[in-house]
């Protein structure tokens, strides 16, 4: 019964043997396609390592840490010193006596200097009282006044001599070094005492090639290791010279290191510069023109090779300039793979094999 239903649905019109086996063929070349479609084989192209053999992934510098706030304190006059109250290492509060020569020259002059002032002050208060009887001329009254003047500075200026025979700690912080003991005779200006403010920022100095510091910012970030085992400290650069030493070509940079260590003043260490921004993205990277897609001025597209199932995918990036027969771009990971000959014949998404150059 079911054969003679299915008979009965065939078009009422006769068909042909030729027409049947036709149809038949049709049917059948239909079937195969569907089951075996055909693919497109990967389309060759070549690629291009992003930032290989341009720059290294770390640059490395030696550092030497100061603190941002250090004082080289000395005797504006000279003598011999008579006390000298901290060491080295000694913690220490603004306006502490740190250290004295002996004033007994400096107290002598002032004494000499404030009985000559008061001699010619109590020949001014005379005047005024012969001024009234008209018993001095004016000429002789403006030069006793010249005379007062002139002891007055010189009495100031001895006991600000006087003064200078002590140093007193400029603020508080801690003793670095001690260069003169109790007895020597030292000279003005002759460092004394030097010292550094713990509460002001951990400096770290590096001369910088100046090939290397022209790609530098203020604001990027570094690292700071003071030996091999030590734990690298996050840095950031504060200052970039603006010249460059004339012998060593270097520029010197100044970082600010962040740790709450108390690192010694004085520490040497290294400075690493990374090719990658604390954001994780790389910067002023470099690609050959053939890699890049339509672009204005600022902003382009490259594709970039997925290399888990080798396809190909768009990717925006920012167009920095021209350096040579080179493009300076940000926006791509260092180390991914650039599609540059075919680009242009690239689709997002398509399947694609790395053929020779």
């Amino acid at each position: 019964m079911k054969s003679s239903t299915v008979f009965q649905r065939l078009p009422a019109w006769p068909l042909s043997t030729g027409a049947v086996l036709m149809l038949l063929s049709a049917l059948g070349a239909c079937t195969k396609q569907v089951a075996t479609p055909s693919l497109a084989p990967p389309l060759p192209v070549q690629t291009f390592t992003v930032n290989a053999g341009f720059e290294e992934t770390i640059q490395k510098f030696p550092v030497t840490l100061l603190r941002d706030r250090e004082a080289n304190l000395s005797f504006r006059v000279g003598g011999v010193i008579q006390s000298v109250n901290f060491k080295a290492g000694q913690l220490v509060t603004k306006g502490q006596l740190l250290a004295e020569i002996t004033p007994i020259n400096y107290e002598a002059a002032k004494a000499r200097a404030n009985a000559e002032y008061q001699k010619i002050l109590r020949a001014n208060q005379r005047n005024q009282e012969l001024i009234a009887a008209g018993a001095i001329t004016n000429s002789l009254k403006e030069d006793t006044q010249d005379n007062l003047a002139a002891a007055k500075a010189s009495l100031e200026g001895s006991d600000y001599d006087l003064s200078s025979t002590a140093i007193k700690a400029p603020f508080s912080g801690v003793i670095l070094s001690l260069d003169s003991e109790f007895g020597e005779t030292v000279s003005p200006g002759q460092r004394i005492i030097k010292m550094a403010d713990l509460e002001s920022p951990l400096i770290a100095k590096a001369a910088i090639p100046l090939a290397f510091a022209k790609r530098i910012h203020s604001g990027d970030v570094a690292l700071i290791r003071l030996g091999v085992e030590e734990q690298a400290l996050p840095a950031k650069v504060r200052f970039i010279g603006a010249s460059s030493d004339p012998k060593t070509a270097a520029v010197m940079v100044d970082l600010v290191v962040n740790t709450p260590q108390r690192i010694p003043s004085g520490s040497t260490g290294s400075v690493e510069f990374h090719s990658k921004n604390s954001a994780g993205a790389s910067k002023d990277l470099k690609l050959p023109p053939g890699a890049l897609l339509e672009s204005n001025q600022t902003k382009g597209y490259v594709f970039v090779l997925d290399p888990k199932d080798a396809t190909a995918h768009k990717q925006e990036i920012k167009v920095l300039g021209i350096e040579g027969e080179w493009i300076r771009v940000s926006g791509l990971e260092p180390g991914v793979k650039v599609i540059t000959a075919g680009a242009g014949f690239v689709t997002e998404g398509q399947k694609v094999q790395e053929s020779l150059r």
